[in-house]
């Protein structure tokens, strides 16, 4: 635990070496670090940063506390040793700043946080009986096969011949191809949609291909259990999906917005594709 908050703390406090004061919130001292302080608006901070639902929050103050007292300290002696000043540093703490602020102003948009309705969560449940009242849990055994597009036609009929898995696997390595089962239960919402809809009229047994990276991959359906949701238990999920839909097309629309009134002008071979095919 301590180990995993000292990490946060670190990540989270990137821009602590390029801060002033009177820019990093409350500047009360909590804790003296030789020339240096601790605040008490870097250590609430600090806690909010820390993923630690449910911990005891007297202990997890003290670590994060002491956190922020060895980061301090890091701080000064990469100070001492003149690395704030090497340039890959500079440049990624610049970095860290540009993220810091892009996400703030990305969070002050109008609609980032705005909640879905009754009527619309009703609606995606409806519309999505695959994930809710349709939802399954499956156990699957996966085929994962290197292979070329032409030999693809082969290996669908040859998995049409096959009478168990194994006998297709068997087949397969007779052909030089390369193809580990591996085993595995996923619910519905753990799959991408496109295979979602394929096997949510499947049964034991089933056999399904799919694209894959590399190839093809083979999905047997070795066990199927339906474990719907209701509409109350699902509120929860449709929330998040429906509001990170919302931040999505906020943050695009407002990226449009200030490209389209803003001059941006690439130096050759850093524009994107499209740009570089129309001056072609």
């Amino acid at each position: 635990m301590k180990y995993r908050v000292l990490v946060a703390v670190l990540m989270a406090g990137l821009l602590t070496a390029c801060e002033s004061p009177d820019k990093a919130g409350s500047t009360k001292a909590a804790v003296k670090v030789g020339q240096d302080t601790v605040t008490e608006a870097e250590i609430e901070r600090a806690m909010a940063s820390v993923n630690a639902t449910g911990a005891d929050q007297t202990k997890l103050k003290a670590t994060v506390v002491e956190a922020l007292v060895t980061q301090k300290l890091l701080v000064q002696e990469a100070k001492k040793a003149g690395l704030d000043k090497k340039p890959e540093v500079a440049l990624d703490a610049a970095a860290a700043q540009r993220q810091v602020l892009a996400k703030a102003y990305a969070e002050s948009l109008a609609g980032m946080h705005e909640e879905a309705s009754a009527t619309m969560i009703d609606d995606f449940y409806k519309q999505n009986p695959n994930l809710f009242s349709n939802r399954r849990v499956y156990r699957l055994q996966e085929v994962q096969i290197e292979a070329t597009q032409d030999k693809i036609p082969a290996i669908q009929a040859q998995l049409g011949k096959s009478k168990t898995l194994g006998e297709f696997v068997e087949w397969l390595k007779a052909q030089g191809l390369k193809g580990g089962v591996a085993s595995g239960v996923k619910s519905s919402e753990q799959m991408p949609e496109q295979m979602r809809d394929k096997l949510a009229g499947m049964q034991q047994g089933g056999v399904v291909l799919v694209p894959a990276p590399n190839g093809i991959a083979v999905l047997s359906v070795a066990g199927v259990q339906p474990q719907p949701l209701t509409l109350e238990q699902a509120t929860p999920a449709i929330k998040k999906i429906l509001l990170e839909r919302k931040q999505k097309e906020v943050l695009e629309a407002e990226v449009k917005k200030l490209r389209d009134a803003t001059k941006v002008e690439y130096a050759e071979g850093y524009a994107p594709a499209a740009t570089e095919d129309k001056k072609n």
